[in-house]
């Protein structure tokens, strides 16, 4: 048969109409139909713009130093899902900003920089997006940059992984990922 409205389960069932609207709300054949909240649209809205390069995200990743290297500057595209990866010596804005420099990145393309609030977004990196007319977003304590997270998650598992079989098989400490990033950031592409 069909689907009983909320009075009839109410009259049905003898329970109050509104713990039977309350009821009804949690339950997932309901749930598919339901308008997103104003939090998931939020997050949904952040991460499917659907438009390559239009919305980045960037982070610093700390690694044993290698190379005088000891960071890695991560970033992800949040449409494509792209991950870009670059060494870096020193975590400083002047370094980040020389860094993503560096990146094979279309700027007239992009329109949002997401990254959190260290001291290495700010200053030269501030200025290299405003002269380049995109929006710096400053991700609040509250708020988490998911996409480029991951993406750290999955540079360190195989980057240590890779470092961790050296050891096994020379009996020394390794701590050389520089050489293996490139390979490291095709293989997640």
């Amino acid at each position: 048969g069909s689907v009983p409205t909320i009075k009839e389960l109410s009259k049905k069932t003898g329970i109050n109409e509104d713990l039977v609207k309350e009821w009804y709300k949690t339950q997932p054949f309901n749930q598919i139909f339901q308008k997103p909240s104003p939090k998931a649209r939020k997050l949904y809205n952040k991460y499917n713009n659907g438009v390559p390069w239009k919305v980045l995200e960037f982070d610093i990743l700390f690694m044993p130093a290698d190379k005088s290297r000891k960071y890695i500057l991560s970033g992800v595209d949040t449409a494509t899902r792209f991950k870009f990866a670059i060494p870096m010596t020193r975590k400083t804005s002047y370094t980040t900003t020389e860094s993503i420099k560096q990146l094979k990145i279309d700027w007239k393309k992009v329109k949002q920089v997401n990254t959190d609030a260290g001291g290495e977004f700010k200053k030269e990196f501030e200025e290299f997006l405003k002269s380049k007319g995109i929006k710096h977003h400053v991700a609040l304590p509250s708020e988490h940059l998911g996409m480029v997270e991951n993406t750290n998650k999955l540079l360190a598992e195989k980057l240590f992984s890779q470092m961790s079989l050296q050891e096994f098989k020379n009996k020394k400490t390794n701590r050389k990922w520089v050489d293996n990033l490139p390979n490291v950031v095709e293989e997640l592409n």
